[in-house]
């Protein structure tokens, strides 16, 4: 759901944008992962799951003049709330801000926010609008012109730059911190969650780290199953090679997941890079961290045809020559169900496909088909 409105929030706002919360200790790089279920002990408001923060990510694009917010929650935003998610950003002259809100006169008691740095910060809120306020020039400035993308637990916006001239730090030191906000209200008793808890995180800036999402597979979706299942990727380029990150969620609980680098998100895939493996907890969620080329130069080069190795001959058997391929580029992402078994369980198709390492997997579970066939997310990782 996307959503574009024109802001009319009242001056009270200013209190709404400035506090982030996770774990007791900030993160060395974005996004910031937060934990379930950690509300403020300050907080007196409703613990709705779409106020507790799971992960924030701010990345600036300096290229494109831009930066993008966004934030992750327990649980699907009520956009029909009057919930606001506020991102502070220190540009330098942090404390400002965290006194004017949390520790000043205008929160009250109880005093909140300690470590938490902001000098500037925007504000979204579940009805899809925007706005912006400086600490150091202070009054807010409606966004009408930025769009509030709200899809399920996920909130996200991109404003330009130039609203965040440095104030002492350089672009790469910038730090972040969300928190949300049960209500438009100057009172800390109103502010749920910080994202990290205490402290910042830092931002990131494109080029050499990207963060997307994965979307349920369009098998799976023509089947009606996995209605709720979604990834988060993030890739972080180191030059000589990439980390990437993978969060599943709204997944059948206790299952494996194989996962795969490919050249197209939808059948027939094209070149397929098998990474490993992915196993859900009793919630449905899972976590792997993987290692190797996953930028912009990933591709598989063949020039020449040779003898392989058979290890496999079940339906799938294992193909006695390669073939010869010039180098082709694979920007995607899938992933399918290790067992046919696994998906019939879920409520989707038992097809068997090649996707595992005995080639005996089920169907394709989520894939990267939110981008275009031929510009994966991979394509815009820079080494």
């Amino acid at each position: 759901m996307n959503r574009s409105h024109a802001c009319a929030l009242p001056i009270a706002l200013l209190g709404l944008a400035m506090t982030a919360g996770v774990e007791a200790s900030a993160s060395n790089e974005s996004p910031f992962i937060d934990a379930r279920g950690d509300f403020l002990p300050s907080y007196a408001g409703p613990k709705d799951a779409d106020l507790d923060v799971r992960s924030a990510d701010v990345v600036i694009d300096p290229k494109a003049g831009t930066i993008t917010f966004t934030g992750n929650v327990a649980g699907p935003i009520d956009t029909a709330s009057g919930k606001f998610y506020v991102f502070g950003i220190d540009r330098g002259k942090g404390e400002v801000g965290r006194d004017l809100v949390f520790q000043g006169p205008f929160g009250g008691e109880p005093k909140i926010g300690g470590g938490v740095r902001w000098d500037a910060a925007v504000g979204l809120t579940a009805g899809g609008q925007a706005v912006y306020f400086d600490a150091l020039n202070p009054g807010i400035v409606p966004l009408p012109d930025v769009t509030v993308r709200i899809t399920g637990s996920r909130i996200s916006a991109t404003v330009p730059l130039s609203l965040f001239p440095s104030q002492g730090f350089a672009l790469k030191d910038y730090t972040f911190n969300l928190w949300p906000r049960s209500q438009v209200s100057l009172a800390n008793t109103t502010v749920s969650d910080f994202a990290p808890d205490n402290g910042d995180a830092p931002v990131s800036v494109a080029g050499k780290r990207a963060a997307f999402g994965m979307v349920r597979s369009a098998r799976a979706e023509g089947a009606g199953c996995l209605a709720d299942a979604v990834a988060d990727v993030t890739i972080q380029s180191f030059g000589a090679a990439e980390v990437m990150d993978v969060s599943l969620r709204g997944l059948p609980p206790a299952t494996d997941f194989d996962f795969f680098v490919i050249q197209r998100a939808n059948a027939p895939f094209g070149l397929a890079w098998y990474q490993g493996d992915i196993e859900t907890d009793r919630h449905g969620r899972g976590h792997q961290r993987f290692i190797g080329r996953f930028s912009a130069e990933t591709f598989t080069v063949a020039p020449g045809s040779t003898s392989a190795p058979e290890v496999h001959h079940n339906a799938f058997p294992d193909a006695q020559l390669n073939p010869a391929t010039g180098p082709v580029h694979q920007f995607h992402l899938g992933l399918w169900f290790d067992s046919p078994a696994d998906a019939v369980k879920a409520g989707c198709p038992g097809d068997v496909t090649p996707f595992n390492g005995t080639h005996n997997a089920g169907i394709q579970a989520l894939s990267t088909r939110n981008f275009p066939d031929l510009q994966g997310p991979l394509l815009g990782v820079q080494p």
